[in-house]
């Protein structure tokens, strides 16, 4: 093999294991490890630790916040088209491709402050979004954590006395940086995550089925590179070779087409399940949210997307490990996908919120001044679960109004300075307190 050869298939065994190989990474760790090292991230703040980052911020709703996550789903669509025609096999082309990538980031950090470049171009984040929301499989859990704590992957920097302090700008609210799962369950209706799940799946058949459509055999897929020299020459010959005849449809168009028939597949069989879901819901006595049933559809989905990726894109550059390597990598990936699922299975919007709330509860509970053990059988107000820190928040036996106010008041302050009275949550929010404080008020009486 040819110098040329070798640094090519080097090239491409770059971006057909180790980028999916980031992908086990976001779906066992989840976003908030991964924005903290991800190489794009910290090149668009390159301007700000030079004092240079532009201070525009994107109105959410203006053309680009409304519609960003279309704009990033089209980057990712063309870039793995670009990967198919040319950069597979030209190291020149390579080089291009991530010095474009590069420059990009680091030109919206200087134009745009806060991470604008992850919450809005970046094509790789709806990826990101995929694998790792609600939460990845060790993911913590950052809306149980105290109020104004340098939680996750928000936007930070170190203050003269040696401590992190926040450098949020807001650049988008429901900001995954912030509270993956917040910002999870505020957008999971938006028919842009529809789109985003069910299409992603089809995006990675049509990527990895192309090599066999192309080639006309699976080997391909060992090395992730096609054996030419000249990409740009065969963009016009036919991009098809399937039982022995080459298909007159040339290649410039065969990837595409392949791209956009395979995600449109796709997309289209989730939509058509989701509404069985839906139906097969109304029919239970105790049916689920329609918020539940899309995470459960986005969590199938999930799952399926990524043992496609495993199987299709990373099983088969493992040639070079022992067989016994490769079955126990194979059945770990099935195994952190399937422990993945079981933990998203039963999360919904309410159980976040209750989670949220209790905890709240929970810090003002243990602020009383009063012994709590003869009514918690032993235990601590730590060990108690969501559920039963609302009835005992709820009821309160034999405790005075006082008690009752300073529980409400220290509730209500933590929950505002925390910021989880988000929009999607406003109005229950709002309700809630109301009747709180009218309670209060008729123990006055």
């Amino acid at each position: 093999m040819s110098p040329v050869d070798s640094l090519s298939l080097r090239c491409a065994n770059f971006l057909g294991m180790v980028l999916p190989l980031t992908i086990i990474t976001l779906l066992m760790l989840g976003h908030e490890v991964w924005r903290r090292v991800c190489p794009l991230s910290f090149l668009s703040q390159i301007p700000r630790a030079l004092g240079r980052q532009g201070k525009h911020i994107v109105d959410e709703n203006s053309w680009l916040g409304r519609n960003a996550l279309y704009l990033q789903f089209s980057l990712l669509f063309i870039g793995l088209n670009l990967r198919l025609l040319l950069v597979n096999s030209d190291r020149f082309l390579l080089g291009i491709f991530l010095l474009f990538t590069i420059l990009l980031a680091v030109t919206i950090g200087f134009l745009y402050d806060g991470k604008t470049w992850c919450n809005y171009f970046c094509p790789m984040a709806p990826v990101q979004m995929i694998y790792s929301e609600p939460s990845g499989l060790l993911g913590s859990k950052v809306h149980r954590a105290p109020p104004k704590m340098i939680t996750q992957s928000i936007c930070r920097t170190i203050d003269k006395s040696g401590q992190e302090k926040s450098t949020c700008v807001a650049c988008k609210l429901a900001c995954i940086d912030i509270d993956a799962e917040g910002a999870y369950w505020e957008g999971i209706k938006k028919p842009d995550r529809k789109l985003l799940y069910y299409a992603y799946a089809g995006l990675v058949i049509g990527f990895y089925s192309y090599f066999w459509l192309y080639s006309g055999s699976w080997s391909s897929l060992s090395a992730g590179v096609w054996n030419e020299t000249n990409q740009f020459a065969t963009l016009l010959q036919p991009g098809f070779f399937i039982a022995g005849r080459a298909i007159a449809i040339p290649k410039l168009i065969a990837v595409p087409l392949t791209m956009t028939v395979t995600s449109g597949i796709t997309y289209a069989i989730g939509l058509w399940a989701e509404g069985q879901y839906k139906r097969y819901n109304r029919r239970q006595r105790h049916p689920l949210s329609r918020e539940q049933i899309q995470s459960r559809m986005f969590a199938v989905t999930t799952f399926l997307a990524f043992n496609l990726l495993f199987f299709m894109g990373v099983q088969p550059t493992l040639g070079y490990f022992p067989t016994p390597v490769q079955q126990l990598l194979s059945w770990a990936a099935i195994a952190a996908s399937s422990l993945w699922v079981v933990k998203s299975w039963n999360r919904s919007a309410a159980r976040y919120a209750r989670e949220q709330d209790a905890n709240l509860l929970q810090r003002q509970l243990s602020k009383l001044n009063i012994d709590l053990s003869q009514f918690l059988e032993g235990r601590s107000i730590e060990q108690l679960k969501p559920d039963e820190l609302y009835a005992l928040a709820k009821v309160l036996p034999g405790f005075s109004n006082s008690y009752r106010l300073q529980v409400y008041q220290g509730t209500l302050r933590e929950a505002l300075e925390q910021g989880s009275v988000t929009p999607a949550r406003s109005l229950m929010t709002c309700l809630i307190l109301l009747v709180g404080r009218l309670t209060i008020q008729l123990l006055r009486l």
